[in-house]
């Protein structure tokens, strides 16, 4: 083996042996900011200590090291310029009435510890602003999240809940979601308000960016990313949408159900979504992009792609295996292949679909790609 890799290997080995670690030290005790909108068989089989099928590997461990430490940077920014709490200045935050918490790579956080709903839920936070107000910061690596937050579009849903638990935690009316792009240096800023400390209905407010314009490069971002049309829970978990408002308490007692029906008597919930969805027009409407393009049932065609009710969740969960073992016994499938094989009426549906027709050649038979194994299709007309 040369130096290099020597070296490759033992880096390698080492996130890889971190991140067993890290499995095994977060043992789950408690509901976290982050199970909201989280699928209840998942929280479960967590709670469980069901061993995760798939696991993140070394290369994804460090990618959400680096969003740690560019998350860390932004706060100790905000510090700088006077709009955060220094968190390295233990003394103050606890006159505050937290707790700080030295996280991995010693990233001083806040500590959340309460009861809601008679159940346990902890977590942390990023930031606090001098007067108290939480500051949750998400990273993403996509242009088009940076375009339709510029557009107003609010951010995702799970991010706000996320926050919304925070504010509740820290009694205040507001709290700031930081969303910035990885790739671009793009932030933006939103404010997540409710009306009294009475209530858990929130709303979005005010919100604004560091910047005039975002600064995107769409044919360097496409080269570096490929298509934005499947880029994995790191930036579709960002996906923007149009809901201003919502009523944590639905989360809570959510969660409570969850610790009452399942968790406690050890009884495993229902599947939340499907791995293979049935294919509907609705399902397929949901699939077919703005641009028309509709990359994603494409891939379905290919044999590269199986739907689900849910863009990303089965497909990117680090229990899509048991996920898709309790599917195929559900619906009686005995391989993974006839789950994830699409009939040929089921092509011929999805092709109709997206207005595509296979190729012929001159003498009247199908078109093959290089390799023979698939045929060739075109739009009609």
């Amino acid at each position: 083996m040369n130096t290099m890799q020597g070296i490759k290997s033992e880096f390698l080995l080492r996130f890889t042996v971190e991140n067993w670690k890290r499995e095994e030290t977060h043992t789950k005790t408690s509901f976290w900011p982050t199970d909201a909108e989280k699928p209840g068989i998942e929280i479960f089989w967590r709670w469980a200590n069901e061993p995760t099928t798939n696991p993140i590997g070394p290369e994804t461990l460090l990618m959400f090291r680096a969003a740690a430490a560019f998350e860390h940077a932004i706060v100790k920014h905000m510090v700088e310029c006077g709009e955060a709490v220094d968190l390295d200045n233990v003394d103050l935050v606890e006159s505050m009435g937290h707790k700080i918490i030295q996280r991995e790579g010693d990233i001083p956080q806040v500590r959340i510890d309460m009861e809601r709903n008679f159940i346990p839920v902890t977590g942390y936070l990023d930031g606090l602003t001098p007067e108290g107000i939480p500051i949750e910061v998400k990273t993403y690596y996509s242009s088009r999240v940076d375009k339709e937050l510029a557009r107003g579009k609010a951010p995702s849903s799970h991010y706000l809940k996320q926050l919304a638990v925070q504010i509740d935690y820290c009694k205040t009316l507001t709290g700031i979601l930081v969303s910035a792009n990885r790739s671009t240096g793009n932030i933006f800023f939103t404010e997540l308000r409710r009306q009294s400390l009475d209530t858990l209905v929130f709303e979005v407010g005010d919100r604004s960016m560091d910047m005039s314009e975002p600064d995107v490069d769409e044919e360097r971002d496409g080269e570096r990313r490929g298509s934005d049309e499947d880029e994995g829970p790191d930036s579709v978990a960002s996906e923007c949408g149009e809901i201003y408002g919502f009523d944590l308490q639905d989360e809570y007692d959510r969660w409570r159900a969850l610790m009452e029906n399942h968790i406690i008597p050890l009884r495993e919930p229902p599947l939340d979504y499907s791995y293979k969805a049935e294919l509907t027009k609705e399902l397929l409407d949901y699939y077919a992009g703005k641009d028309g393009k509709f990359t994603e049932i494409r891939r379905a065609i290919k044999g590269q792609r199986v739907l689900s009710d849910h863009r990303w969740r089965p497909q990117y969960s680090n229990y899509k295996d048991l996920w898709i073992e309790r599917e195929m016994k559900q619906k009686g499938f005995k391989t993974v292949a006839e789950l994830c094989t699409y009939t040929p009426t089921e092509i011929m549906f999805l092709m109709d679909y997206a207005n595509l027709e296979f190729q012929k050649t001159k003498d009247g038979k199908w078109k093959r790609d290089p390799s023979g194994a698939r045929k060739l299709f075109t739009r009609k007309g």
